[in-house]
C-alpha cells in the first residue's frame, strides 16, 4: 500500500499567539500541502513552558489584553474545533513538553512550515495575513476551510426554524473588552438591520464571545440575537457558508471567511484603528488599496479598510446583493481561491506597493521568492528585481546577499543589462565591497539620468551615509551624503549633509545648508536645535539662544514623538 505523504505544520507556543491567528495558520498550512503534493496535513503544537494546555506562554503576545485562564479557553474553544474546518487534516499532536517536540521532530520526514523550522530558535509572525497575502500572490491555492456536515445539519435546521424562507443575514460584532477602538458602531449596525425588507431579509446579530451570554440584549433594536455560533467554529462556518451575505466589523472570526471559496461576506474597518502609517493598510499587505481585498477573494467577497456607517452598510450591501440576484449560480457555488493572473506585470504590481513601505526589503524578497518559483520566468523578472533593488533602502543583509548571488549567477553568463549591472554594484556596496561603493558613486549622474525621477539613487546613499555614521566613520557617510547632494538635491540630502557637516566640526558650512532649510520654509525643532549648537560653537551666544528659543516653540507635528 502508498504510504500517506503528510505535510506538517508547526504552532509554536513560544512566539506565536493566543489568537485566530492559529486559523491563519492552518490556511498557510493546507496551501503548503496541496501545492507540495501531499496528501494530508498533520499539525504539531509545541508549548514553550509547560504544556501546550497550561498556556504558560500567552505573556509573549497577551499579558496586558487577557488572563491565563483566557488564554486556556482560546486553546480549547479556537484551535481545537478550528481543526475541524480543514477537511485535509490527517493528525495533530499537542506536545507534553518542548522536549516532546525535540523527539516528534526527529522522526518528520515530509515537509513542513515554516520551512527550516528550529525548535532552538524558532521563528517570529511567520503566521500572519501579510505571509498568507505573499503565498497568494505567489501563486498558491488555498484549498480553504469547509463547515462539517454534521454543522451544516443543524444550521439549516436552526435557518428552517428561524428565517421562515427569508436570505439570513447575520452581522457579526465585534465587541472586546481590551482594544475598544477595534469596536462595532453597533447603532449603525441597528439602523442598517431596521433598513432591510422583514419580508426577505433575515437579519441577525452574532455578539461578540464576551457578551454571548449577557442575557437579553436591549441595545441592538430588538432583532434576533444567535450566540451559539460564538461558542464552536464549526457551527460558526456553517452559518456564513449558509447565509445571503454575511457582515462583520473586523474581528477575529473573519479568517475563517478568509479561506472559505462558499461565503459572501461584507467586512468593515479592515484597517486597525492604531495604524497611523500614511500608507493605507492594504498597501502595506501588498494589496490593491482600491478595492482592498485578499488576493483569492471571490467576486463576492469584499473588505472595506474604513469603519462601517450606516450609509456604507447599506449601498455595499445594496451592490454585493444586485452581483448576486445576476448571477445565482455563480454566487452560491464553492469558488476555486487561487489568483490567475500571476506574471511580470504582477510582480511589478505586488513589489511596488511593498517598496513604499518602511520595511521596503520586503518588495526584494518577494521577488526573490516569485523567481525561485517560476524559474523559467527568471531571465525576464531580472530587470523587475534590479529596478526595486534601486527603489529601495533598507539594512537586511540576508537580502543583499541573496540579491548578490542572482545577480552574480546572471552576470557571469554574459548578459551585461545596464540597470541589472547597476543594481548588482549598489548590492555589492552595501555589503561593504568599498571598490563597488566608489563605482555606484561614479555612477550616480547616470544612473540619476535614468532611473532617478523621484531620488531613487538618494535614497541608498542616504542609507550608506547613515550607515557609516552609526559606526563613527564621518567623512565616509559625509562623502555619501554630498554625492546625494550634488545628484540629486532636496529637503532630505541637505539636512544629513548639514548633520554630518556639523559633525565634522565644520560649522560655517554647516550653518549655511540649515539656513538654505529655513529660508526654504523647512522648520523643524531638531534644525533650530542644530542651529543652537552652531552658533554657540561659533561663539555666538546671542543666535545660540535665539535658534533654541524657536526650537522650543515650534510646535511638534502631529503624530511626532
Amino acid at each position: 500500500m502508498t504510504k500517506t505523504k503528510l505535510f506538517t505544520g508547526i504552532y509554536d507556543l513560544q512566539t506565536s499567539p493566543f489568537a485566530f491567528d492559529f486559523i491563519t495558520f492552518l490556511a498557510i498550512c493546507d496551501a503548503h500541502r496541496l501545492d507540495q503534493g501531499c496528501d494530508g496535513l498533520n499539525v504539531l503544537i509545541i508549548p514553550g513552558k509547560g504544556t501546550g494546555f497550561e498556556c504558560a506562554d500567552f505573556e509573549k503576545y497577551h499579558e496586558t489584553q487577557f488572563p491565563i485562564e483566557h488564554a486556556q479557553w482560546r486553546f480549547m474553544n479556537v484551535f481545537m474545533p478550528a481543526l475541524g474546518l480543514a477537511p485535509n487534516l490527517h493528525g495533530i499532536t499537542i506536545c507534553t513538553s518542548r522536549d516532546h517536540g525535540r523527539e516528534i521532530m526527529k522522526d518528520l520526514d515530509g515537509p513542513i512550515f515554516p520551512e527550516g523550522y528550529d525548535i532552538e530558535d524558532p521563528p517570529e509572525v511567520y503566521w500572519t495575513d501579510f505571509e498568507a497575502s505573499m503565498l497568494a500572490n505567489l501563486g498558491l491555492e488555498y484549498p480553504g476551510f469547509k463547515a462539517p456536515p454534521e454543522a451544516l445539519g443543524f444550521i439549516d435546521r436552526w435557518i428552517e426554524q428561524n428565517a421562515g424562507g427569508k436570505r439570513v443575514v447575520p452581522m457579526t460584532l465585534r465587541e472586546g473588552l481590551h482594544g475598544s477602538v477595534k469596536n462595532s458602531d453597533t447603532e449603525a449596525w441597528v439602523k442598517f438591520a431596521q433598513s432591510l425588507d422583514p419580508n426577505k431579509y433575515y437579519p441577525v446579530f452574532i455578539p461578540d464571545m464576551v457578551r454571548s451570554f449577557d442575557g437579553e440584549r436591549t441595545d441592538l433594536g430588538g432583532f434576533p440575537v444567535f450566540s451559539d455560533p460564538t461558542s464552536n467554529i464549526m457551527i460558526r462556518m456553517a452559518l456564513y457558508e449558509r447565509s445571503y451575505i454575511s457582515m462583520f466589523t473586523s474581528c477575529g472570526p473573519i479568517s475563517i471567511c478568509f479561506y472559505n471559496g462558499a461565503v459572501r461576506y461584507l467586512i468593515f474597518k479592515t484597517s486597525p484603528p492604531y495604524h497611523k502609517q500614511p500608507l493605507p493598510w492594504a498597501v502595506i499587505m501588498g494589496l490593491d488599496p482600491a478595492d482592498n481585498s485578499n488576493r483569492v477573494a471571490t467576486p463576492y467577497q469584499k473588505r472595506f479598510a474604513e469603519a462601517e456607517t450606516f450609509e456604507s452598510l447599506t449601498e455595499e450591501f445594496q451592490k454585493l446583493a444586485k452581483s448576486i440576484e445576476a448571477n445565482p449560480k455563480d454566487a452560491f457555488r464553492r469558488h476555486k481561491l487561487q489568483r490567475q493572473d500571476i506574471g511580470p506585470e504582477h510582480l511589478t504590481e505586488v513589489t511596488e506597493y511593498l517598496a513604499l513601505d518602511r520595511s521596503n526589503f520586503k518588495a526584494v524578497e518577494f521577488c526573490h521568492r516569485f523567481m525561485d518559483r517560476y524559474p523559467d520566468q527568471r531571465d525576464n523578472l531580472m530587470t523587475i528585481l534590479a529596478k526595486t533593488e534601486m527603489a529601495t533602502s533598507h539594512y537586511d543583509e540576508g537580502t543583499y546577499r541573496r540579491s548578490h548571488q542572482i545577480y552574480e549567477e546572471y552576470l557571469v553568463n554574459g548578459r551585461p543589462d545596464k540597470v541589472i549591472t547597476w543594481a548588482s554594484v549598489k548590492v555589492a556596496a552595501m555589503l561593504g565591497d568599498d571598490e563597488k561603493m566608489d563605482n555606484l558613486m561614479s555612477l550616480a549622474p547616470e544612473v540619476d539620468k535614468e532611473l532617478n525621477e523621484n531620488g531613487i539613487l538618494n535614497s541608498a546613499l542616504l542609507q550608506a551615509a547613515v550607515f557609516h555614521f552609526k559606526n563613527n566613520n564621518i567623512d565616509e557617510a559625509l562623502r555619501f551624503a554630498q554625492i546625494a547632494d550634488n545628484s540629486y538635491r532636496s529637503a532630505s540630502t541637505i539636512n544629513m549633509t548639514a548633520m554630518l557637516l556639523e559633525s565634522s566640526g565644520r560649522y560655517e558650512e554647516a550653518r549655511d545648508m540649515f539656513q538654505e532649510l529655513i529660508n526654504n520654509g523647512v522648520e523643524t525643532p531638531l534644525i533650530h536645535e542644530c542651529m543652537s549648537r552652531i552658533y554657540k560653537a561659533l561663539g555666538q551666544t546671542d543666535l545660540s539662544i535665539a535658534s533654541m528659543q524657536k526650537a522650543i516653540g515650534i510646535e511638534q507635528p502631529a503624530g511626532a514623538g
